[in-house]
Protein backbone atom coordinates (compact mmCIF):
# COMPACT_ATOMS: atom_id res chain seq x y z
CA UNK A 1 0.00 0.00 0.00
CA UNK A 2 1.65 3.64 -1.45
CA UNK A 3 0.08 5.63 1.22
CA UNK A 4 1.96 9.02 0.00
CA UNK A 5 0.79 7.89 -3.64
CA UNK A 6 -3.03 7.57 -2.22
CA UNK A 7 -2.68 10.45 -0.66
CA UNK A 8 -1.92 12.98 -3.68
CA UNK A 9 -4.22 10.79 -5.52
CA UNK A 10 -6.99 11.78 -3.16
CA UNK A 11 -6.09 15.19 -3.13
CA UNK A 12 -6.31 16.03 -6.29
CA UNK A 13 -9.92 14.20 -6.84
CA UNK A 14 -11.48 16.16 -3.50
CA UNK A 15 -9.03 18.79 -2.12
CA UNK A 16 -9.51 21.30 -5.37
CA UNK A 17 -5.51 21.92 -4.81
CA UNK A 18 -2.92 23.42 -7.43
CA UNK A 19 -0.38 21.34 -9.20
CA UNK A 20 1.95 23.40 -7.53
CA UNK A 21 0.74 22.94 -3.89
CA UNK A 22 0.67 18.82 -5.16
CA UNK A 23 4.19 18.78 -5.98
CA UNK A 24 4.66 20.79 -2.32
CA UNK A 25 3.33 17.65 -0.90
CA UNK A 26 5.07 15.15 -2.25
CA UNK A 27 8.14 16.51 -1.92
CA UNK A 28 7.74 17.74 1.62
CA UNK A 29 6.53 13.81 2.82
CA UNK A 30 9.19 12.25 0.72
CA UNK A 31 11.48 14.25 3.47
CA UNK A 32 10.05 13.35 5.89
CA UNK A 33 9.90 9.52 4.73
CA UNK A 34 13.96 9.74 4.39
CA UNK A 35 13.89 11.00 8.35
CA UNK A 36 12.11 8.25 9.54
CA UNK A 37 13.54 5.61 7.65
CA UNK A 38 11.79 1.97 7.62
CA UNK A 39 9.52 3.51 10.15
CA UNK A 40 6.00 2.79 8.32
CA UNK A 41 3.83 6.56 8.08
CA UNK A 42 0.82 4.71 9.80
CA UNK A 43 3.30 3.79 13.13
CA UNK A 44 4.49 7.66 13.81
CA UNK A 45 4.42 8.96 17.02
CA UNK A 46 4.34 12.40 18.56
CA UNK A 47 7.97 11.70 19.50
CA UNK A 48 9.00 11.51 15.68
CA UNK A 49 7.44 14.61 14.89
CA UNK A 50 9.14 16.68 17.31
CA UNK A 51 12.43 15.05 16.71
CA UNK A 52 11.36 15.55 12.45
CA UNK A 53 10.81 19.24 13.45
CA UNK A 54 13.81 19.76 15.65
CA UNK A 55 16.08 18.46 12.62
CA UNK A 56 14.30 20.62 10.16
CA UNK A 57 15.20 23.91 12.73
CA UNK A 58 18.86 22.99 11.92
CA UNK A 59 18.47 23.37 8.29
CA UNK A 60 16.00 25.35 7.26
CA UNK A 61 13.90 29.08 7.82
CA UNK A 62 10.79 29.30 9.72
CA UNK A 63 9.07 30.09 6.80
CA UNK A 64 10.18 26.18 5.27
CA UNK A 65 9.84 24.55 8.19
CA UNK A 66 5.84 25.78 8.64
CA UNK A 67 4.80 24.42 5.32
CA UNK A 68 6.42 21.19 5.83
CA UNK A 69 4.87 20.92 9.35
CA UNK A 70 1.15 21.88 6.96
CA UNK A 71 2.17 19.42 4.25
CA UNK A 72 2.64 16.71 7.28
CA UNK A 73 -0.67 18.10 8.64
CA UNK A 74 -2.53 17.51 5.69
CA UNK A 75 -1.25 14.01 5.07
CA UNK A 76 -2.01 12.56 8.93
CA UNK A 77 -5.70 14.19 8.64
CA UNK A 78 -6.24 12.19 5.43
CA UNK A 79 -4.94 9.07 7.43
CA UNK A 80 -7.00 9.65 10.33
CA UNK A 81 -10.22 10.39 7.52
CA UNK A 82 -9.54 7.22 6.28
CA UNK A 83 -8.83 5.17 9.47
CA UNK A 84 -5.20 3.83 8.83
CA UNK A 85 -4.38 5.69 11.97
CA UNK A 86 -6.05 6.56 15.04
CA UNK A 87 -4.57 9.01 17.02
CA UNK A 88 -3.24 12.23 14.77
CA UNK A 89 0.41 12.51 16.35
CA UNK A 90 0.55 15.93 15.31
CA UNK A 91 -2.47 16.66 17.77
CA UNK A 92 -0.62 18.74 21.07
CA UNK A 93 2.10 20.25 18.37
CA UNK A 94 2.26 23.64 17.68
CA UNK A 95 4.84 25.79 16.16
CA UNK A 96 5.20 29.12 15.60
CA UNK A 97 3.89 31.06 13.32
CA UNK A 98 5.55 32.85 10.21
CA UNK A 99 4.89 36.78 10.19
CA UNK A 100 2.73 38.29 7.06
CA UNK A 101 5.66 39.75 5.34
CA UNK A 102 6.95 39.55 2.05
CA UNK A 103 8.53 36.32 1.06
CA UNK A 104 12.49 36.70 1.11
CA UNK A 105 14.70 37.98 -2.45
CA UNK A 106 17.61 37.90 -3.77
CA UNK A 107 19.16 40.52 -5.00
CA UNK A 108 19.89 41.02 -9.01
CA UNK A 109 23.46 41.07 -8.10
CA UNK A 110 22.78 37.61 -6.67
CA UNK A 111 20.58 36.66 -9.67
CA UNK A 112 22.89 37.38 -11.86
CA UNK A 113 26.12 35.20 -10.50
CA UNK A 114 23.47 32.24 -10.08
CA UNK A 115 22.74 32.99 -13.58
CA UNK A 116 26.30 32.63 -14.54
CA UNK A 117 27.45 29.95 -12.36
CA UNK A 118 25.05 27.43 -14.68
CA UNK A 119 27.08 24.51 -16.12
CA UNK A 120 28.30 25.10 -19.18
CA UNK A 121 26.31 22.24 -20.78
CA UNK A 122 22.71 21.76 -22.92
CA UNK A 123 21.48 21.33 -19.04
CA UNK A 124 23.16 24.49 -17.85
CA UNK A 125 21.94 26.70 -20.71
CA UNK A 126 18.51 25.34 -19.93
CA UNK A 127 18.79 26.78 -16.27
CA UNK A 128 19.55 29.91 -17.41
CA UNK A 129 16.80 29.64 -19.77
CA UNK A 130 14.89 28.99 -17.04
CA UNK A 131 15.95 31.91 -14.85
CA UNK A 132 15.81 34.47 -17.68
CA UNK A 133 11.96 33.31 -18.04
CA UNK A 134 11.17 33.54 -13.82
CA UNK A 135 12.86 37.04 -14.11
CA UNK A 136 10.63 38.41 -16.82
CA UNK A 137 7.67 36.92 -16.20
CA UNK A 138 7.50 36.75 -12.71
CA UNK A 139 5.28 33.40 -13.05
CA UNK A 140 5.68 30.19 -11.42
CA UNK A 141 7.95 27.98 -11.63
CA UNK A 142 5.68 25.54 -12.32
CA UNK A 143 4.18 27.39 -15.10
CA UNK A 144 7.17 27.34 -17.00
CA UNK A 145 7.95 23.66 -16.18
CA UNK A 146 4.16 23.25 -17.97
CA UNK A 147 5.06 25.11 -20.98
CA UNK A 148 4.58 23.35 -23.94
CA UNK A 149 5.63 23.27 -27.48
CA UNK A 150 2.78 23.30 -29.22
CA UNK A 151 1.35 26.33 -27.35
CA UNK A 152 4.66 28.39 -28.20
CA UNK A 153 4.84 26.94 -31.69
CA UNK A 154 1.94 28.79 -32.77
CA UNK A 155 2.48 31.94 -30.78
CA UNK A 156 5.63 32.08 -33.03
CA UNK A 157 7.72 31.60 -29.13
CA UNK A 158 6.70 35.40 -28.40
CA UNK A 159 4.00 33.91 -25.73
CA UNK A 160 3.30 31.19 -23.86
CA UNK A 161 0.00 30.31 -22.42
CA UNK A 162 -0.82 29.22 -18.19
CA UNK A 163 -3.54 29.28 -16.21
CA UNK A 164 -4.42 31.80 -13.48
CA UNK A 165 -7.49 32.39 -11.33
CA UNK A 166 -9.11 29.86 -13.18
CA UNK A 167 -8.10 31.56 -16.51
CA UNK A 168 -6.16 31.35 -19.64
CA UNK A 169 -3.77 33.93 -19.63
CA UNK A 170 -0.89 35.22 -22.41
CA UNK A 171 2.78 35.36 -21.24
CA UNK A 172 4.96 37.90 -23.26
CA UNK A 173 8.34 37.04 -23.69
CA UNK A 174 11.47 39.50 -25.13
CA UNK A 175 12.10 39.47 -28.54
CA UNK A 176 15.86 37.73 -27.26
CA UNK A 177 14.44 35.67 -25.14
CA UNK A 178 11.77 34.45 -27.25
CA UNK A 179 14.90 33.90 -30.02
CA UNK A 180 16.82 31.65 -27.30
CA UNK A 181 14.11 29.61 -26.40
CA UNK A 182 13.24 28.66 -29.98
CA UNK A 183 16.94 28.02 -30.09
CA UNK A 184 16.80 25.31 -26.58
CA UNK A 185 13.48 24.01 -28.91
CA UNK A 186 15.94 23.49 -32.12
CA UNK A 187 19.41 22.95 -30.96
CA UNK A 188 19.79 21.50 -27.20
CA UNK A 189 16.30 20.19 -26.00
CA UNK A 190 17.19 16.71 -28.44
CA UNK A 191 20.08 16.01 -26.26
CA UNK A 192 18.96 16.61 -23.32
CA UNK A 193 15.50 14.29 -23.64
CA UNK A 194 16.89 11.73 -27.16
CA UNK A 195 13.82 10.27 -28.91
CA UNK A 196 11.40 10.93 -26.30
CA UNK A 197 7.96 12.62 -28.08
CA UNK A 198 6.71 15.14 -25.41
CA UNK A 199 4.94 18.13 -26.10
CA UNK A 200 6.66 19.25 -22.67
CA UNK A 201 9.64 21.71 -23.50
CA UNK A 202 11.07 21.04 -20.71
CA UNK A 203 10.39 17.37 -20.21
CA UNK A 204 12.05 15.77 -17.35
CA UNK A 205 12.77 18.38 -15.47
CA UNK A 206 11.09 18.49 -12.48
CA UNK A 207 10.38 21.55 -10.01
CA UNK A 208 12.62 19.61 -7.27
CA UNK A 209 15.31 19.16 -9.57
CA UNK A 210 15.02 22.32 -10.51
CA UNK A 211 15.13 23.68 -6.79
CA UNK A 212 18.08 21.29 -6.29
CA UNK A 213 20.31 22.82 -9.72
CA UNK A 214 19.05 26.75 -8.71
CA UNK A 215 20.49 25.75 -5.37
CA UNK A 216 23.75 24.38 -6.29
CA UNK A 217 24.31 27.11 -8.98
CA UNK A 218 24.13 29.04 -6.01
CA UNK A 219 26.22 27.53 -3.46
CA UNK A 220 29.04 28.01 -6.80
CA UNK A 221 28.20 31.22 -6.82
CA UNK A 222 29.70 31.79 -3.32
CA UNK A 223 25.50 32.58 -1.98
CA UNK A 224 25.76 31.18 1.50
CA UNK A 225 22.36 31.68 2.65
CA UNK A 226 18.72 29.29 1.65
CA UNK A 227 17.64 30.11 -1.80
CA UNK A 228 15.13 29.38 -4.04
CA UNK A 229 13.74 29.80 -6.94
CA UNK A 230 10.41 30.95 -5.79
CA UNK A 231 12.81 33.87 -4.36
CA UNK A 232 13.28 35.44 -7.96
CA UNK A 233 9.74 36.02 -7.99
CA UNK A 234 9.26 37.77 -4.97
CA UNK A 235 11.97 40.02 -6.13
CA UNK A 236 10.05 41.24 -9.17
CA UNK A 237 7.00 41.18 -7.03
CA UNK A 238 8.65 43.57 -4.41
CA UNK A 239 10.51 45.49 -7.09
CA UNK A 240 7.16 46.02 -8.76
CA UNK A 241 5.71 47.40 -5.46
CA UNK A 242 8.41 49.42 -4.97
CA UNK A 243 8.70 51.24 -8.47
CA UNK A 244 4.89 52.81 -7.96
CA UNK A 245 4.79 56.49 -8.23
CA UNK A 246 2.56 58.67 -6.06
CA UNK A 247 0.06 58.51 -8.38
CA UNK A 248 -0.11 54.65 -7.93
CA UNK A 249 0.95 53.83 -11.37
CA UNK A 250 3.65 51.81 -11.61
CA UNK A 251 6.58 50.77 -14.30
CA UNK A 252 5.26 47.66 -16.24
CA UNK A 253 6.35 44.59 -15.40
CA UNK A 254 8.44 44.48 -18.63
CA UNK A 255 9.84 47.73 -18.40
CA UNK A 256 11.31 46.94 -14.90
CA UNK A 257 13.18 43.66 -16.40
CA UNK A 258 14.64 45.89 -18.98
CA UNK A 259 16.15 48.29 -16.78
CA UNK A 260 17.33 45.46 -14.80
CA UNK A 261 18.90 43.48 -17.68
CA UNK A 262 20.38 46.72 -18.70
CA UNK A 263 22.35 47.32 -15.08
CA UNK A 264 23.33 43.59 -14.18
CA UNK A 265 23.55 42.14 -17.51
CA UNK A 266 21.92 38.88 -17.76
CA UNK A 267 22.79 37.12 -20.80
CA UNK A 268 25.04 39.58 -22.06
CA UNK A 269 28.10 37.92 -23.64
Amino acid sequence: MNLLKEFLEWSRKEGNISLSTMEMYKSDIRDFRKFIGKIPFEDITEKEIVRYIEFLKGKYQERSINRKFTSLKQFYKYLLRKKIIDIYPLENIVIGKVDNKPGEMLEWGEIKAIYEACEKSPKGKRDQLIIKILCETGVLIVDILGMKLSDVREKEFKYFTILKNGKLTLVQLEERTSKELKDYVEIDRKSLIGDMDSDYIFYGLSRQNFRSRFIKAGEKAGIEREISPNMVRNTITQDKERSKDKSGEGLTLLEKIKKQYISIGIGDD
